[in-house]
C-alpha cells in the first residue's frame, strides 16, 4: 500500500459521510444548520471502536469532538471544490471500480466452483471421445439434428460397437482417425466445462448422454479414473528427430540414445551427458531440468507416464519416444498435490479465466433481471432490426444518419435508466464482427440485442451499487471522503508550510533547543590480536599520541562520531576528554580520543526534514483552531445522552 493509500484509510477510520436518513435518526449535531445524524455516528463508532488505542477516544464525548472535526474538514473540502479537481475524480472512479468488482460475481457460486475443481483435480480421468460437430449458434433443426446423429452412434456403442472404431468412422476430431477418440489421462481445467463436468459425471465402462460444448456435441467413454499423483520435477536428455523424419536417419538417432542410456547404466554422469549431447537447448545449460507438471499438461502421455513411475529422486528412465525425438528422464522430485486452502487462491483465478466464467456471469445477468425492470417498445425494436442487412456478415453494415425518430426509448431499466433505438444501432455497429457465425441474420440481430440489453443492465447495476447495498455505500464514502481530506491537508496544511520559509525559520528560531546536538566522541578503536603487541603498542602511543594516526596493517579498527549514551562509550567506561586509552575489559583493544565534541545547536539546513514535519504540525494545529471558528457547532445534548445510554449497553 502506498503512502497516500495509507493516509486515506488513516483518514477514513474517523467516520464517514453516509447521510442516508433513517426514521429512527435524530440530529445529533449541526454545522452551520446543516445535520449530522445520531445513527451514522453510532455506527461509525461501533465500526472503529476496535482501532481505537487511546482510552480517551473510546469515551464517546471525546469520539464526538474528533468526528466533528472530521465533518468539519469534509466540509471545508466542500466549499473549496476540491471535489470537482480532475485528479480526484479520476482516483475516485478507480478505486470505486476496483471495490465493484466484488459486486460482479456471485462469492457463494465462486466458493462452489472452487471447491468442486479441487475435488475434481484429486482424480484423472482417462476417457476417450467422438465429436459431433455443431456450430454455437447453430438453428434449432440444425442443433436437433447432429444431437440425435450422436444419439444414434451410442445406442450402436451400447449395442456392441466398438467406441473407438466408432470414433474413427464418425468423429469431427481430425485426430480420432489415429487415436480413435483417445484422450490419456487428464484433470480439471484441461477441457472446457461441460466436457469437463460429462466425464467426471459418467461413470467407469459408462458411455455419456451426448454433451453440448462450444464445439458441439460429445459422446464420452470414462476407461478409467485414479487419484492424481499431484506434480513432478524431472530433468531429461534429449536427441531431436531429423527435421525430414527419415526412417534411417531416425534409427540411428535412437541407436545414439541407446548408447547415452548404456553409458549412464556404466556411472556416466547425466548432468555431464545432458550438457554434451542434449538438444533441448532451452535446459541444456541447467542439468536438463523442466519446470515441474502435471498429468496432461506435457501434451505427451508417454513422456508423462514415464516420468511419474519414476520411484526416488536420482532414478532414470529407459530412452523414451515422443513427437519430437527421444528422452532419457531423471527424477528430480515428486511433490503432492496442495491442499484446498493452499490453492484456494489459484483455483479463484481459473475458475474466472476458464469457461466456468460463462456461469459466473449468467448468474449475475439472471439477478439483474430479476431485480430491476424492463419496458421496451416492441414496434421500435421491430423496425430498428428491420434496417440490417446481409452486410452486417461482411462487418461492413453502416446505421442510418442521425434520426429523430431512432432517438426515441427503446428499453427503459427501472423506470430511470432509457436506451435509445440509436444506442442500440451503434452498438450493433460497433460489434457486429462478433456475430458473423450466426445464422439466420434474425437470430444474430435478436442474439445482438440480448448482448446490448445484458449490457444496459450491467451498467444500470454498477451505477446504483450504491442504492442496492449500503455496505458498499459506506466504502466509498470513506474513499471519497478519505480522498477528499488528503487534497484538502496536501493543499491547505503540506503545501502551504512547505513553501512557508519565513513561518518555519521562525519556528526553528523559537524551539532551537529541540535541534540540540548532544556532546559527542571522535573515536578510534584498535583491535589487535595479540596481547603482547597491544601492550607494547599502547605505551609507544601514550608517549607519542601522533602515532596513532597510522592504521597497522593486521589490526581492525573501529571508528566514527559517537555520543556519550552509545553502547560503544559506555561499555567501555570511555573518559571524555582527548588521549590514549586501554579497554580495561579487553587489554587487546587500544582506544583512541581523536576530539571531544561540544554540544552544539545544529544548524536549521541540517534539521530541514525534522523542523518541516514539526511545524507542518504547528501549521494544521492553528489551522484546525480556526476552522473550528468558521462554522456554528450546535450539539444536541439530550440525543447526546440517548447516544450513551444506547453504545454503553452495546
Amino acid at each position: 500500500m502506498n503512502f497516500k493509500a495509507l493516509v486515506i484509510v488513516a483518514m477514513s477510520t474517523c467516520g464517514t459521510l453516509f447521510s442516508q436518513v433513517h426514521k429512527q435518526d435524530k440530529v445529533l449535531f449541526t454545522l452551520d444548520g446543516t445535520p449530522y445524524y445520531s445513527e451514522e455516528f453510532k455506527r461509525i463508532y461501533n465500526k472503529n471502536l476496535d482501532l481505537i488505542q487511546d482510552p480517551k477516544q473510546r469515551d464517546v464525548d471525546q469520539y464526538l469532538d474528533l468526528f466533528v472535526l472530521y465533518k468539519l474538514k469534509v466540509s471545508k473540502a466542500y466549499d473549496l471544490k476540491l471535489h470537482e479537481g480532475k485528479s480526484y475524480i479520476n482516483e475516485l472512479k478507480t478505486n470505486r471500480d476496483q471495490l465493484a468488482e466484488r459486486y460482479l460475481t456471485d462469492e457463494s457460486l465462486i466458493d462452489n466452483l472452487v471447491v468442486e475443481a479441487y475435488n475434481r483435480s484429486l482424480k484423472e480421468i482417462n476417457a476417450d471421445h467422438i465429436l459431433f460437430s455443431a456450430k454455437p449458434f447453430a438453428s434449432a433443426a440444425d442443433t436437433l439434428k447432429v444431437y440425435n446423429k450422436a444419439l444414434t452412434v451410442r445406442n450402436e456403442i451400447l449395442s456392441g460397437a466398438d467406441f473407438n472404431e466408432m470414433a474413427k468412422k464418425y468423429s469431427d476430431d481430425p485426430s480420432a482417425k489415429e487415436n480413435g477418440g483417445a484422450l490419456g489421462y487428464f484433470s480439471a481445467f484441461k477441457m472446457v466445462y461441460p466436457f469437463e463436468s460429462g466425464a467426471y459425471n459418467t461413470a467407469i465402462g459408462q458411455v455419456s448422454m451426448p454433451i453440448r460444448s462450444q464445439f458441439g456435441y460429445h459422446l464420452i467413454k470414462v476407461n478409467e479414473i485414479r487419484e492424481n499423483r499431484g506434480e513432478v520435477t524431472i530433468a531429461h536428455l534429449m536427441l531431436l528427430k531429423s527435421t525430414d523424419n527419415v526412417v534411417e536417419k531416425n534409427t540411428e538417432i535412437h541407436e545414439r540414445i541407446k548408447e547415452l542410456d548404456a553409458q549412464l547404466k556404466n556411472g556416466a554422469n547425466f548432468e555431464e551427458l545432458v550438457a554434451q549431447y542434449s538438444e533441448d537447448t532451452n535446459t541444456a545449460k541447467v542439468g536438463g531440468i523442466l519446470a515441474k507438471f502435471r498429468i496432461g499438461v506435457m501434451n505427451e502421455p508417454e513422456f508423462e507416464q514415464t516420468a511419474f513411475n519414476l520411484e526416488k529422486a536420482g532414478d532414470i528412465s529407459a530412452p523414451v519416444e515422443t513427437t519430437f525425438g527421444w528422452h532419457l528422464i531423471k527424477l528430480i522430485q515428486k511433490d503432492p498435490l496442495p491442499t484446498l486452502q493452499e490453492s484456494k487462491i489459484a483455483l479463484e483465478n481459473k475458475v474466472k479465466r476458464d469457461s466456468r466464467s460463462r456461469m459466473i456471469n449468467e448468474q449475475l445477468v439472471k439477478k439483474i433481471k430479476q431485480r430491476f425492470s424492463v419496458v421496451e417498445d416492441h414496434k421500435l425494436k421491430k423496425q430498428v432490426f428491420s434496417l440490417v442487412d446481409l452486410s452486417f456478415y461482411k462487418n461492413s453494415w453502416k446505421r442510418p444518419v442521425e434520426d429523430k425518430q431512432y432517438q426515441k426509448p427503446l428499453l427503459t431499466i427501472n423506470k430511470d435508466r432509457v436506451a435509445t433505438a440509436m444506442d442500440f444501432l451503434k452498438y450493433i455497429e460497433k460489434n457486429q464482427q462478433a456475430y458473423r457465425g450466426v445464422e439466420p441474420l434474425s437470430k444474430a440481430v435478436d442474439l445482438a440485442y440480448e448482448k446490448f440489453l445484458e449490457s444496459e443492465l450491467k451498467s444500470y447495476y454498477m451505477a446504483n451499487l450504491e442504492s442496492e447495498f449500503p455496505e458498499f455505500d459506506h466504502t466509498v464514502t470513506e474513499y471519497r471522503e478519505g480522498l477528499l481530506l488528503f487534497e484538502l491537508m496536501e493543499t491547505e496544511i503540506w503545501n502551504k508550510a512547505k513553501v512557508d520559509t519565513l513561518g518555519y525559520t521562525a519556528y526553528y528560531e523559537k524551539h532551537k533547543q529541540k535541534y540540540k546536538q548532544k556532546q559527542r566522541l571522535d573515536l578510534a578503536i584498535y583491535h589487535f590480536e595479540d596481547e603482547k603487541v597491544a601492550k607494547r603498542t599502547f605505551k609507544r602511543w601514550l608517549k607519542n599520541p601522533n602515532l596513532a594516526t597510522a592504521i597497522p596493517a593486521v589490526v581492525k579498527v573501529e571508528s566514527g562520531l559517537f555520543d556519550l549514551q552509545s553502547a560503544v562509550v559506555t561499555e567501555r567506561h570511555i573518559p571524555t576528554t582527548q588521549g590514549v586509552y586501554q579497554n580495561p575489559k579487553d587489554n587487546r583493544e587500544i582506544i583512541v580520543v581523536k576530539e571531544v565534541i561540544p554540544e552544539q545547536i545544529l544548524e536549521m539546513e541540517s534539521v530541514r526534514s525534522q523542523l518541516l514535519e514539526e511545524y507542518q504540525d504547528s501549521f494544521e494545529a492553528v489551522w484546525l483552531e480556526n476552522l473550528k471558528k468558521e462554522k456554528k457547532i450546535e450539539v444536541n445534548r439530550s440525543v447526546l445522552e440517548e447516544v450513551k445510554q444506547e453504545l454503553s449497553k452495546g
